[in-house]
Order: C-alpha cells, then structure tokens, then sequence
C-alpha cells in the first residue's frame, strides 16, 4: 500500500513543520528508515578482499539493511514534495542528505524559530467548525515544539500552568459554563491539563450537542409556522430529455455524483478530479492569500490542439475586452505588455459607431390659428356588424378647437 498518497506535498516553509512529523511516521514503519534521516545509520565501511566468510557475510548483510533503509526514506521522501522541492535535492545521494538540505532551508535558526513558534502559540485562536480535541492537539504540539526548542538552548521549560490558561483563553462562550465550574471544583492538584483535556471533551460530547438539538427544533418550529399554504393541484415534472444537467449543462440526463469536488478550510483548499488531488492551496491560521500547488494532469492519449496566432481579429477581440479603446493605444499596449506583435487594420467597430452616434432634433410642428384650417380623420374597425350592417367608424378632428365627429360606415378602402 502506498501510504505516501496520503500525504500532502510539501510546498515551502509554511508546509514543514506538518510534513516532517508525517514523513517521520511514515519512514517508523520500515525498520532503519527513521536511522538513515537522523544519521545514526551509516554505510559500512568496505573490509579487505582477503578477509574470513563469515565477515563478508556480515558485512554484506549490514550493506543491504542499509540499501534497503536508504532506498526506502529516500523514495519517501521524493515522492511526497513537489516538483519545484524535488529540484533543489535531487542531486542528493543519500536520506540523510536530503533530510537535511530541506531542514536547513525550511527550518529557521535555533533563535529565529523560537521566536517564530512563540509568536504562533500566543496568537493561536479559536477556529469555528473544529472541535476541541482539535485545537488542544495543535496546541499541544505547538507547546512541544516550544519546550523541545528551549531544551535545545539548555533553557528552563516552561511551566503546564501556561498552556492551561492559554486553553482556557482561546474557549469560545458555549464552554462558558465548563470553564467556570472547572475553576471552582477542581482542586488545586487536580488542575492538570490532561484533567481539562478530559472535561473540556466531555463538556463538548454531552452538552454541546443537547444545545444544538434545541436550537434546530426552535429553527425548525419556526420555518413550518412560516411555511406557505401547498398549491393545488398535482405539480408535473419536467422530463429528463428537455431539462439539462446542473454538473456539464447539457440536456438529456441528470448527473448526481460529478467527478470532480472542491473542499476548502480555513487554512487549506484543494480541488479533486477522479479523487485525485489536482490543485491545492493552503495559508497561515490567522487568514491570508491562499499558496495555489498546481499539478498537471497528463491525458492518456496525446491529442492535437490549435495554437492562437496573432492576426486581425486579435486586434477587434483585445479592442472589445479592454472596453473599446482606441487600436492605436490597443496596439502598442499588446506590444510592450504581451509581446503580440500585430498591423493596425481599419476594420470599422459596430458598437463604436453606435456609442459615437447622436439623435438628430425631431424638429416642431405647424399647429392650427382658426377653427377648419387642419382637420385630421381616421378609420376605425372592423368591428361586430349592427343592424345596419356597418363595421367601421371614421373620426374627424379638428386641431383647433379639439371637436370631433364620428361616422358609422359599411367598407373601408385603403
């Protein structure tokens, strides 16, 4: 099984402190894999040609746990880092060469990643949507990483009484309630941070779940007292031959379960296709630009594609795009921003010319001094026939004075 998979490529800095407990525990399964990083293993040294069989045989057999170990955290290694990572320890020839180059480039200085890993357990926060056991587990690794790095320096530790009020700071206010009486009951020696891991879960398993059940039934009373009265009559669906997919848009079928899935997080983002991971992003707790990893998908069968070459329309597409600017200026920004080298055509643009357009006055009429100077008339119809078997109505005006009279007739002639 390749357990590899399941780890996320390593990127840069941001990425190492995850990646090497990973890959740590994934090189503790083959036996001499976890030596071979830290160089505790080491490649025998080659004995005389002349030397007994029993210390050939030994030391072929130490050269080959070595080769196997080597080969294993190398492989390892490679393949859970990205191309551009891959590049600056591929001419390593051993594990512990490589492991080392990536932990003195993504690896600060003893005194600069202390500082940087106190600053990030004084800013840790709370993060909606995880659990408790959560963030007491990045917490906890971060206070590690703290008091391994003050150990190093041959510094004091710091005491657990600090990460306990760092836990208790960062509770958002529905464990309001478990810190309060936590305070009051525990004893004084009984106030040990694996005592509040413990309640601190409990609280969160037991309470926190009732709470959420009651408010989805206030939520749910609500919107059924809100609902609108059911129409009448039977509703028809439309048929799967007219209506289109919501996935690829296309009509004649209904796609359920697309093969592609975008999940995202507060501190990562990736994109699936097929299930396999082909974009991923990721950023620092506190939210900032998401760090994009792209990976090419190579098809399994080469394909022909067309290339876009620069010709005249390129100039109409590029003067459209950038709102209908003049082509000279069109021009020369193709040719300093892009590189894209093309003829200034005089092809005439529809909507410039509609844009640059202006209506003409409409100009003002002769109106009427005297009663019969302008008479205007119209014809009516056809309408239901009357008695007398006439369908139309002819209207006169008079401009002037605004009299009218109508007249019933039989035909109209156009």
């Amino acid at each position: 099984m390749d357990f590899s998979r399941h780890i996320k490529p390593l990127t840069g800095e941001i990425d190492w402190p995850m990646w090497k407990r990973k890959i740590r525990d994934l090189l503790d399964y083959h036996e001499g894999a976890i030596e071979g990083i830290d160089g505790k293993l080491k490649k025998p040294v080659s004995i005389d040609a002349d030397a007994q069989e029993s210390v050939r045989k030994q030391h072929k057999e130490r050269c080959d746990f070595y080769r196997k170990a080597n080969s294993y955290a190398k492989s390892m290694i490679a393949s859970t880092v990205t191309d551009a990572v891959y590049q600056k320890i591929m001419d390593k020839e051993t594990a512990f060469e490589a492991w080392e180059s990536l932990r003195k480039q993504f690896e600060a200085t003893s005194k600069d990643q202390l500082f940087k890993i106190c600053t990030e357990f004084f800013a840790f926060s709370w993060v909606p949507g995880e659990d408790i056991s959560t963030h007491i587990a990045k917490l906890r690794s971060i206070w590690n990483e703290l008091n391994n790095g003050l150990e190093a320096r041959e510094e004091s530790k710091l005491p657990d009484l600090m990460l306990v009020c760092k836990i208790l700071h960062i509770l958002p206010c529905q464990f309001e309630t478990s810190k309060s009486s936590w305070m009051l009951l525990a004893k004084d020696d009984k106030k040990s941070f694996e005592e509040l891991t413990v309640q601190l879960c409990m609280f969160e398993r037991n309470f926190t779940k009732v709470e959420d059940s009651s408010r989805k039934a206030q939520e749910a009373l609500i919107a059924t007292k809100s609902e609108r009265p059911k129409q009448e009559g039977k509703y028809k669906s439309k048929s799967r031959k007219e209506d289109s997919c919501n996935y690829c848009k296309r009509k004649g079928h209904w796609d359920k379960n697309p093969n592609s899935e975008f999940v995202s997080t507060p501190t990562e983002c990736l994109l699936k296709v097929n299930d396999d991971v082909v974009l991923y992003g990721s950023r620092n707790v506190n939210g900032s630009l998401l760090k994009a990893n792209f990976e090419p998908i190579l098809p399994k069968e080469m394909i022909e594609v067309h290339t876009v070459i620069a010709d005249s329309s390129l100039l109409q597409l590029y003067h459209e795009r950038w709102g209908h600017q003049d082509k000279r200026h069109i021009r020369n920004m193709l040719e300093k921003e892009l590189g894209i080298h093309i003829k200034l055509d005089k092809e005439l643009c529809e909507p410039c010319i509609y844009g640059k357009a202006h209506r003409l006055s409409f100009g003002t009429g002769e109106k009427a001094s005297e009663p019969g100077e302008l008479i205007s008339a119209d014809v009516c119809g056809p309408f239901d026939e009357s008695f007398q078997k006439k369908k139309y109505l002819v209207v006169f005006k008079d401009s002037f004075t605004k009299f009218r009279y109508g007249y019933l007739i039989k035909r109209s002639q156009k």
